[in-house]
């Protein structure tokens, strides 16, 4: 009674009916169908390419492949080869004939070309003309197979079905460090790599036993789609239109279907429903937009060296103090008790300068993963306070996540940050546009680096920057930034910096809060990609 497909084709109203034209109305009975298919609650039959239970699969592409026989010929002589004699019996039943055989200088020049994309220079011509063995074009073909040219060319192919490139697309279009998973391609071609593996490598070689570098850059595969950076894209929109894209890659570059109708409707004739498409769907999603670190051969052996000096420093000192075990615990015991802490939820985030596009996650977090950060960006988190408090104190957590570089906490690249200052202003129920200043002391954090310069990525000629203690977050100094690198192997790590409020703060029902973070310590370049944010923050208040 309610459906819109009975109300046109019933013509219940002219000027909406279906069909337009009166003379190609549905009948009565028609209709009736119609009514009755709805009654009977849609059902729809399965693709028509699903498998039959009597012939098997019925979609062509999982209709095996049979070996044809060899067609009669007339000149029988000349084809040296199974593939030949199909050539030859179109040949003539055109009425045409073979050409004859090319010069070895063509000849060489067709396979070259072929193979490596590059003709042949003229020693090599020379030599093949005079090499009178009788397999010298199979010495010229496996010489070509074995030249690394042979993977540059055919790889193309490849690169092209899993739509790599060097930049990121759209209007930004800025330029991205993917060529390892190239060269990765490159070198599977070369070495001849089967195709499960080359398959399984670039979709799971992360989850493979002892999975070691190269199988991680092989996983580069599902990572080509489109980055849009434009300043008002919704994040979340574009990240699920690279997961569509990345669905695309793999239903036509490794199933060999076109699988993105599913993602809208059962498909009709490829072999694949809606369902099927979002739960291969879910295996993507389900994933972090991880970035990696490549390291040559050569820094390899000396992570190798060093992680084994590393492990025997580790046990000569266990040697050395054998009770270190127990000493540990004692000192664990002797700590005072862990201090009972409040997360905020921001209500609010506010970025003046930048585009970083902050999002509150379910633990209170926030997580920020726009890549553009400027020089002199704040970014500002409002929240409500607990009411009926005495707070003395916030704690501010850096926290890892998957899809920041190499794990963050920060957004810099190595997945660092520096924080330059931090202001915290508060605002009654009664009053909330007049924001009174929180003083702040002893500012102290589980880490933070000595007192240095800022790193060299970062600085811009005489540049007077420093990164060092927590205490430079309220210094009142936008030179002066807490530092955070750990050294390598243990930097991406989750931190946290305490600031302790000169005075308890009286919490009314009703009073918000106002934190801004102060970034002075970005690089200069024109796409504001020398970023030295926060990656992911959390923001908590205590009554200890």
């Amino acid at each position: 009674a309610e459906s819109r497909l009975i109300h046109h084709t019933a013509r219940l109203d002219e000027e909406e009916a279906m069909p337009p034209k009166k003379e190609n109305a549905l009948t009565a009975e028609q209709v009736g169908k119609l009514r009755a298919w709805i009654d009977a609650g849609l059902p729809f039959p399965a693709p028509l390419a699903r498998t039959d239970e009597k012939k098997g699969p019925t979609h062509w592409s999982f209709v095996p492949p049979v070996k044809a026989a060899l067609p009669e010929v007339k000149n029988a002589a000349w084809s040296s080869a199974p593939i030949d004699r199909f050539i030859l019996a179109r040949l003539e039943k055109e009425g045409l004939q073979p050409s004859p055989e090319t010069s070895r200088a063509t000849l060489l020049r067709r396979v070259s070309l072929d193979l490596t994309g590059l003709a042949p220079s003229l020693a090599e011509i020379d030599a093949f003309e005079q090499d009178a063995a009788p397999d010298a074009y199979e010495k010229q073909v496996g010489r070509l197979l074995d030249s690394p040219r042979y993977g540059e060319r055919w790889a193309r192919w490849w690169l092209d079905a899993a739509r790599y490139a060097d930049s990121d697309g759209y209007e930004k279009d800025l330029p991205r460090e993917q060529h390892a998973w190239r060269d990765w391609v490159i070198h599977a071609f070369n070495r001849d790599l089967p195709w499960d593996k080359f398959i399984v490598a670039q979709i799971a070689g992360d989850q493979l036993p002892d999975a070691g570098q190269d199988e991680r850059i092989a996983t580069g595969f599902i990572r080509n789609t489109m980055v849009n950076e434009e300043g008002a894209v919704i994040p979340e929109q574009f990240r699920l239109e690279g997961m569509f894209d990345r669905m695309e890659a793999l239903g036509k570059g490794v199933l060999g279907l076109t699988v993105q109708c599913a993602q809208c409707h059962t498909h009709k004739f490829d072999p694949i429903t809606q369902e099927e498409y979002f739960k291969m769907f879910a295996f993507l999603n389900n994933v972090h937009e991880a970035i990696s670190a490549v390291y040559t051969p050569q820094q390899l052996m000396e992570i190798e060296g060093l992680t084994r000096e590393i492990a025997t420093t580790d046990q000569g000192i266990k040697e050395r103090i054998p009770d270190w075990s127990q000493k540990a615990e004692s000192w664990a015991r002797s700590l005072p008790a862990e201090i009972a802490w409040t997360p905020l939820r921001p209500t609010s985030i506010v970025e003046a300068v930048g585009l970083v596009h902050p999002t509150v996650l379910r633990d209170d977090s926030v997580l920020c993963l726009g890549h553009k950060m400027p020089d002199n960006a704040t970014l500002t988190t409002f929240a409500d306070l607990p009411a009926d408090k005495a707070l003395t104190g916030l704690r501010i957590e850096a926290l890892t996540h998957g899809d920041l570089p190499f794990g963050g906490p920060g957004r810099s690249f190595k997945g660092l940050f520096g924080i330059s200052e931090v202001k915290i202003d508060t605002a009654t129920a009664a009053e909330p546009e007049k924001w009174t200043s929180v003083a702040l002391q002893n500012a102290t954090s589980d880490f933070a680096q000595p007192e240095s310069p800022i790193e060299q990525f970062f600085r811009d000629g005489e540049d007077k920057r420093l990164i060092g203690p927590a205490a430079f977050l309220i210094d009142g100094k936008e030179d002066t930034a807490w530092g955070v690198d750990r050294g390598p192997g243990r930097r991406n790590r989750d931190l946290q910096a305490v600031l302790q409020f000169a005075q308890p703060l009286a919490v009314a029902a009703g009073m918000k809060v106002r934190i801004t973070f102060k970034f002075s310590h970005m690089g200069k370049d024109g796409f504001a990609r020398r970023n030295n944010g926060i990656g992911r923050y959390r923001c908590s208040v205590t009554e200890a």
